[in-house]
Formats: structure tokens, sequence, C-alpha cells
């Protein structure tokens, strides 16, 4: 068959748009064949590349989720810088997700600053089978610790007592009008947390506790801003270490070198003496350590498992972080939740007084022996702190989940490594709460007869497998503080200027949503 020039002509011309067309065809049909044509979560257009939609969570990421929720229903995409992040919502969602298909979601995303802060390692960033032996430590070891009369409730009693007896001498030299209260809460917090990490408590005005607690504020201070390396990685290059990287590098290496490491040294030097001492005496081999504590349980497990050739993925690498990630992760939580709860008690008298009344009626007026607590007599104080961690919510959006595998979530594709947020506030604040979710009702935990109430949206420490594994630990140290601080004081506004001045319930996102700088009248009682 014979073509013509002009035939030909024609035919190239159509030759690329037939073949661009045929490829577009092709793409769009691989497209919907494979995976990703399932129906992603939706969310709002992108309108700043490599930013995302960091700058819309800048101010009050609360009231940013609130207004996402609203749009686009319990799960919905954003960019976190480059990073696509999808936020579960509701209480079905997130128990579906995360306590259900706990396994399926027990992983954490690739983290550009757990990689280069910690190298990926310790206990909080990690995930498969690293993550799982030591989460299994620790939870022995922290059951271990609390169990009761155990070694948790000597260490909050003592603690407690030196910091009653500290703001009581604050009293009598008549300061007590006006108390910045949060440097005294983050030692005592950071004094019982170092004595269950390396088995040895420290005085409240001890140089080493008040440099260790100085330091760990500082790093979360810092990590405010450089979690948004997390989002944004390329940002650490830039000049004059805007988002505070670099110094919170420094920071992690100083917490290891000066503070973790000698006292690991020092709890493997006690067991070498004591295995030297027992060999002597009965020739047999020391199996654990001498002092009850994380680390020291830590050295006891991976230890033995490499003595009788288990395989295991505990190591002298991972250790100072996972006791790091034990300490930090008390830290900041409790001190914050105490901070708020003298907060609202002085917004709340009323509860206050009743919880005072519940506490002189049960443990005396003479201040209390917090490991004599028995819980359920003081149900009325239980519920306070309950519906405290619920109106502070201080943890709003925690810590990324994800699953290794392409998966769904309420008919919604998600592919695998993509990072799962629970968005905190649809349950502190949710329908399930009830018609007053703003308002400061302690009741809400209680039942008709006056028993603790533990509803099922109510998760401040989250649930299934990535479920805080200090549950017990955190409880009772909350109540130990709280007994013994509104046993022997009232808390109230202090006067400025002749004025009651209210400290804010606004509060400060960070790692952890903190209150502003506050400062009390304190009394004794």
């Amino acid at each position: 068959m014979n073509y013509s020039p002009q035939s030909l002509a024609q035919f190239d011309n159509l030759l690329y748009p037939t073949v661009l067309i045929s490829l577009l065809s092709a793409l769009v049909t691989a497209y919907f064949l494979s995976g990703r044509s399932r129906q992603q979560p939706p969310g709002p257009w992108v309108l700043l590349p490599g930013i995302g939609h960091l700058l819309r969570f800048a101010k009050d990421p609360v009231e940013q989720l609130r207004t996402l929720r609203k749009q686009y229903g319990d799960v919905f995409k954003v960019y976190m810088g480059t990073m696509p992040v999808v936020f579960i919502s509701g209480f079905d969602v997130i128990n579906g997700v995360l306590h259900d298909r706990g396994a399926e979601f027990a992983h954490r995303p690739p983290s550009f600053i757990a990689e280069k802060l910690v190298s990926n390692k310790g206990f909080l960033n990690t995930s498969g089978n690293v993550w799982t032996e030591q989460k299994h430590n620790i939870a022995r070891t922290l059951r271990s610790l609390s169990a009761s009369g155990g070694l948790l409730e000597q260490y909050i009693k003592s603690t407690v007592n030196n910091l009653t007896d500290h703001l009581q001498s604050v009293i009598q030299k008549g300061e007590g009008g006006q108390v910045d209260l949060t440097p005294v809460v983050r030692r005592s917090v950071c004094s019982i947390a170092f004595s269950m990490a390396y088995g040895r408590q420290l005085d409240l005005d001890s140089q080493l506790l008040v440099s260790y607690t100085d330091t760990l504020d500082q790093f979360l201070r810092c990590m405010k801003l450089a979690v948004t390396t997390t989002f944004i990685p390329y940002i650490h290059l830039l000049p004059n270490d805007p988002v505070g990287y670099r110094k919170c590098k420094q920071l992690a290496v100083v917490i290891e070198m000066d503070f973790v490491r000698p006292e690991l040294e020092r709890l493997a030097q006690i067991h070498r003496e004591a295995q030297m001492t027992c060999e002597k005496k009965t020739g047999e081999t020391i199996t654990t350590a001498p002092t009850l504590c994380y680390a020291g349980a830590y050295m006891d497990e991976m230890n033995e498992k490499i003595r009788n050739n288990i395989p295991t993925m505990m190591s002298e690498e991972h250790l100072p972080k996972t006791v790091s990630d034990v300490i930090m992760g008390s830290f900041d939580t409790i001190t914050t939740t105490i901070q708020w709860f003298l907060i609202y008690m002085t917004h709340h008298l009323d509860v206050q007084k009743k919880c005072r009344q519940e506490i002189h009626k049960f443990m005396g007026e003479d201040g209390c022996d917090v490991s004599d607590i028995d819980r359920s007599k003081l149900a009325y104080t239980q519920a306070t702190i309950m519906e405290v961690q619920r109106v502070a919510n201080i943890g709003p959006m925690p810590p990324c989940h994800t699953s290794d595998k392409d998966t769904h979530i309420n008919g919604y594709f998600i592919p695998k490594n993509t990072a799962i947020m629970t968005n905190m506030d649809s349950l502190m604040m949710g329908p399930e709460v009830g018609d007053d979710p703003t308002e400061f009702r302690p009741e809400r935990f209680l039942t008709e007869d006056g028993r603790p109430f533990y509803p099922k949206w109510f998760l401040p420490f989250s649930t299934g497998k990535r479920m805080c594994p200090g549950v017990s630990v955190a409880k009772k140290e909350l109540l130990g503080f709280v007994v013994g601080l509104l046993s022997r004081f009232q808390f109230c506004a202090p006067l400025v200027d002749g004025n009651e001045e209210l400290p804010s319930l606004e509060g400060v996102y960070g790692l952890t949503k903190a209150p502003q700088p506050f400062k009390l009248c304190i009394q004794s009682v």
C-alpha cells in the first residue's frame, strides 16, 4: 500500500498525540488497577509545597483538628511538611485502629529526628522485635516496683514528704503569697523517676538532681521546635540552627554522657563487686543485680540471655536510650499533669475543698502515708484527677503509629509507613463525654453510688499494644502527690496589685500541652 506525502504528514502529526494519550491511558489504568486507586482519606489542598499544612497547626493545633474533623470526618489526611499524616478521630475509629488492630499499627513511622538523636535506639521510637522485647522488660520491672508496699511507694512517700516539708518552710518564711511551684515539682517528679531507673534516691536540693532536671527541661523545651525536622528534614541544614536541632543533639549527648552512663557504670560496678564477693564465699554466680531498678533489670535480662546464648535484641547501645525514654516519658507527663491539677484547683475551690475533706476523712488530717492509700476510698479525689486529665488533655497529638503493610482505615486506603496520629481532643471533648464537655465536673467519673467510673473513651495513656507500660506507676504517683499536697495545703490565686490573679487555662503546645508560667498562693490547712 502506498501513502502520499500528505497522508504521511498527517500520520506524523497524529503520532505524538496518540502515543501521549496511550501512555496517559496506561498510567490511569495502572493507577486504578493498583492498590493506590482505592480512595485515600480526604483532606485540605496543599498550598505550600515542602511546608504542607504545618502553619495551620502552629498556633492552636486542637482547634485546627476540630475544624478539619468537622469538614472531612473522622479520618482525614494532611501534610506535615513533606510527610503525609492521617488523623483518626472518635472512639470507634481510634479504638478500632489502636486496640482492635493494635498489632497491625504497633509500628513507628521512619523519623529523621529519632535517627539523628538516638540512632533509632531505645524504646519510644523503635518497632518490631526490638520494641516488643524491651516493652516486656519495662512492663515486668514496673510491675515489680509498683507492687503494693514496693519500692515505688517508698520513693513516693519520701519524695512527697520532702516536697511538703519544703513548701511548709516557704510558708513559715512568709513567702507563701506568690510561689512558683514548677521548679520544685519538676525536681520531685524527676527524683522518683531517677530512683526507679537507677535504684537510689537524691535529695531535692542535690546538685545532681538540680542539674539533671534542668537539662531534661532544656531538652524538652528545645524539642518543641526541633521536632519540626521530623516533617521537614532539610530545615536542619539552615544556618543559625533556627529550630534548635543542633542544640537538641548537644543536650542529648550531655544527658547520656553526664547523667545516664555514670549511673549505669555505678550499677555495673555494684554488680561486679557483689559477684566477686559471692564467688569468694560460695563459688556461685549471681544472676540478678543487688539493686532493683529499671536499669539493673535491663542489664540482668540482657546478660542472662547472652550468657545462655538466647537470641536477644537487647544491647549496650539500646540500654542508655531506653533508660532515658523511661525517665523522660514519666518526667514530662506527670510534671505537667500535677501543674494543671493545681491550676484547676485554684479555679474550682469547691472541688479542692471536697477532695481535701475526703482525704482527711480517710487518711487523717496530719498529712498521710501515701503507701497506705486505699484508692477505692478516695473515689472523688481520683475522679478529680481524671477530670483534670480530660480537660487539660496534655497529649492532644501523641506519637505516631504506622503499619508496615498497605492497609485500610474506615474504607480508606493507607499506604504502608504512613504516619497515623490520634486526635485525642475527639475523645476528651467528644460527644461520649456528655452534653457539657467544657464544664469541669469530676462527678462524670463516678457511679451513682459514688464509686470510680472508667468510661471506655477515657484513654489518657492510649490503648492497645502501644499503651503506656507505666500506667499503674503514673496513677500511683499522681494520687500520691495530690493526696500529699491537698492534705496539708490550700492552693488559691495570688494577689497582684490587690486583686486575685487566676492562672491561665490556655496551654502552650510543645511535646505536651503545658501551662503558661504561673504562681499560686499556698496556705497551711
